[in-house]
This record gives structure tokens, C-alpha cells and sequence, in this order.
């Protein structure tokens, strides 16, 4: 932008952080905002590496209610 370098994260990266938000304070935003990214970039996520990710965490749970259509 204008020169300058922009970053952005992973949308696995950002699902992890909102899965960690909704687990500590809930708020059914964090939720929304996961189905969102998954309806929008299915076949840009990596999905097996996030699965993986969600277990290392202990996120499971989270997980399967945020995927949850």
C-alpha cells in the first residue's frame, strides 16, 4: 500500500486466535467469524495442518462448534 509492505495472517492463524478468544471469554462473534472465514476460503485453508493445530492446543471442542454449519 502506497510502498509500503502489508502483512496479513493466515486465515488458519486467525481461526486458531479466535478459537483461543472464544474459549477464554466466549462471545458467539468469534464463532461467526470462523464459519465466516470457512464459508469464504475452503479451499485456501489448510485444513489437515489446522486440524492438527486445534488438537496441539486442546481446541477440539471449540472447533467442532465453530465448524459446525
Amino acid at each position: 500500500m502506497a510502498g509500503r509492505p502489508v502483512w496479513f495472517a493466515a486465515p488458519e492463524a486467525v481461526i486458531l486466535h479466535k478459537l483461543r478468544f472464544f474459549r477464554e471469554g466466549g462471545g458467539e462473534k468469534h464463532l461467526l467469524d470462523i464459519r465466516g472465514i470457512l464459508a469464504v476460503g475452503p479451499a485456501e485453508l489448510d485444513r489437515r495442518a489446522l486440524e492438527e493445530d486445534v488438537a496441539r492446543q486442546g481446541l477440539t471442542a471449540e472447533w467442532l462448534r465453530a465448524s459446525r454449519p
